[in-house]
């Protein structure tokens, strides 16, 4: 986690120390909900908190790109009807996986809309903070089969809400299973494996 925080912060500085007028520096946190592809559980029932600092610099005209250092918690729930019996099979009642993820995406302004509207897609590397399990709502234990890193596809769409401030909505999914014990590719025919997926719902403040 260390080397991953190192190489983000120095690329965030050079970013902040090169030609300021050039690109622009964001706040952004929101909030989230998750799932896990494999768990044997669906919905994005498992909410969490998104946070960071991002920068964004021209590329081309209407294209921009940007980079972030970013707490992300994803993980899923097992859900419960009336009576308390589970709402179908699940591997676990709760999961929390926490996160630094450095994404890097291409933004594309939709300048036909009328609107201030951005669609952009990229991909991230992540390193795992801490992840637990509570099997059947009998307290927290370490999760020692989940991998280290993690590695997502994103994509989503941006609005400008005024000169400060941007609304977006990013859903991200895991390129690899982060189960220890079942590697395996999300494009692997028979989907092997356990996948992060989260739908975000960000602020970004431009500072």
């Amino acid at each position: 986690m260390k080397k991953l925080s190192f190489i983000a912060f120095l690329f965030l500085a050079f970013l902040l120390t090169s030609n300021a007028q050039n690109f622009n520096g964001y706040a952004v946190f929101g909030f989230n909900g998750s799932q896990v592809i494999g768990d044997a559980m669906t919905g994005y029932n498992k909410p969490g908190l998104f946070a960071g600092l991002k920068v964004a610099f021209p590329f081309k005209e209407n294209i921009e790109i940007s980079t972030a250092l970013n707490y992300v918690q994803k993980g899923s729930r097992r859900m419960y009807l009336r009576d308390g019996s589970p709402a179908g099979s699940g591997a676990w009642h709760l999961m929390r996986a926490n996160y630094v993820e450095v994404p890097l995406l291409i933004h594309m302004d939709l300048h036909f809309l009328p609107w201030p509207v951005k669609l952009y897609a990229g991909a991230s590397g992540a390193r795992l903070l801490n992840a637990k399990i509570d099997w059947q709502q009998g307290g927290f234990e370490e999760a020692l089969n989940v991998r280290t890193y993690d590695a997502s596809y994103h994509y989503g769409l941006s609005y400008d809400m005024s000169d400060n401030w941007m609304f977006s909505v990013t859903n991200s999914h895991s390129f690899l299973s982060f189960d220890k014990q079942n590697f395996a590719l999300v494009l692997y025919k028979w989907r092997l494996g356990s996948y992060h997926n989260v739908l975000n719902f960000e602020f970004a403040y431009k500072f």
